[in-house]
């Protein structure tokens, strides 16, 4: 069994509170609980709408799979009754921030008004999309019950990336006030959880390395149709697929409009994979650039596989601890930037090593782990298998001579 791994990994939710005005947190908090028991004990719900928030993607690390929440208007908008409630709070502290590295961070809810979630998501550039959900009285008073209950119950969670975010949160609470089970099996087509995460990532180099470098086996397995609404704008899709929405208002544009872009970390990966491998060769057009390609293998492996390493060693996150990317990617070939490193007496047992490495990497991956690691799998194979063939013509020519 592998052992929990880390990452500086993707938040990937953007989290808009944090704890830095503790009273004004609170005031709106109690206003908003005063509020809806008042409504829910006088059975005055008629007024009441309650919206799904999605707000876009930006273009940062943390920003980068947007954020969902709740809107609850008791009366008019942006009144002292028009409450945004957000399940994605956290405390910016250090302490913090070396729990969320950790991969055990806690998580709050928080209310605030309305009016104050749209001045700050303004000031954004984001987008701020609300979606009236088509609730009767029944319905509004299961979803406003259990947030209470959430709120009465529930100080704060440990964060997880597909099981326990801003999303699964509003996605549980709308299928148990609507007694449904809000899936995606008519709109998406990616059923992994890597599938469904890196669709996100190509305009960032940043989440994509980690995507490929630290997610485990498990995310490379198909999930359940509902389970598979873990990121907000996938959950708007599902709400609408549903057909649960009365209307649909834009109140802050896109203005970062971050559409899918082009995978040029994954083509730049590529190319420099091949130069790798053919300038090996020992008969190639490329045979000048040998050390060339041995050097860039080697950073590519050495620095992807200390990442690897330490998220393995030092964290806790459920989806990374099973990595077998440490097999293919190791710091053990920073030996290879040594100059004349093939002439080095433990040369051939490290060719050796590595290759017996990669065997099993390609055992697990077939069996207990199938992990998508194919494509770094392959040219690491050729790689080694190019240098070993090589080691073996040299020592035939010198039993020669």
């Amino acid at each position: 069994m592998f052992k929990y791994f880390f990452s500086i990994f993707l938040i990937p939710f953007s989290f808009l509170f944090s704890q830095s005005n503790s009273t004004f947190y609170q005031e709106s908090k109690n206003n908003f609980l005063t509020t809806t028991k008042y409504f829910l004990e006088s059975g005055n719900l008629d007024s009441t709408k309650i919206f799904l928030v999605t707000i876009s993607p930006g273009i940062t690390t943390s920003s980068a799979f947007g954020h969902s929440a709740l809107r609850i208007q008791y009366n008019q908008e942006y009144d002292n009754t028009d409450f945004y409630v957000d399940f994605g709070q956290y405390d910016e502290s250090l302490l913090f921030l070396w729990k969320f590295l950790r991969g055990n961070a806690g998580f709050y809810f928080s209310v605030v008004p309305t009016a104050s979630a749209y001045e700050t998501w303004d000031a954004s550039g984001r987008g701020f999309l609300v979606s009236e959900l088509n609730m009767n009285k029944e319905a509004k008073v299961k979803m406003l019950t259990e947030i209470l209950k959430l709120f009465d119950t529930i100080h704060g969670y440990e964060y997880n990336n597909f099981k326990s975010n801003c999303v699964t949160f509003v996605r549980d609470l709308i299928d148990h006030a609507l007694n449904i089970k809000l899936d995606l099996s008519n709109s998406l087509q990616q059923k992994t959880g890597r599938e469904i995460a890196v669709r996100f990532s190509n305009r960032n180099l940043w989440l994509r390395i980690e995507e490929k470098l630290l997610f485990d086996h498990d995310t490379d397995k198909e999930k359940a149709s509902s389970d598979r609404i873990f990121l907000p704008l996938d959950l708007q899709i599902s709400v609408e697929d549903a057909k649960i929405i009365k209307e649909t208002k834009q109140l802050i544009p896109d203005r970062w409009k971050t559409e899918p872009a082009f995978d040029y970390p994954g083509y730049i990966a590529f190319i420099l994979f091949i130069f790798t491998v053919v300038s090996q060769s020992p008969k190639g057009v490329l045979i000048n650039y040998k050390r060339h390609g041995q050097v860039i293998y080697s950073l590519l492996s050495g620095l992807g596989g200390s990442f690897a390493l330490l998220v393995f060693l030092v964290t806790n996150f459920d989806f990374m601890d099973e990595n077998i990317v440490v097999l293919v990617f190791t710091p053990l070939d920073f030996m290879i930037l040594k100059k004349k490193f093939s002439d080095h007496k433990y040369y051939n047992k490290y060719l050796f090593l590595r290759i017996f490495m990669l065997c099993i990497a390609l055992g697990l991956r077939m069996t207990f782990y199938k992990q998508n690691i194919d494509f770094i799998l392959f040219f690491s194979f050729l790689f080694f298998g190019i240098l070993a063939y090589n080691a073996i013509q040299r020592k035939i020519e010198n039993l020669d001579v």
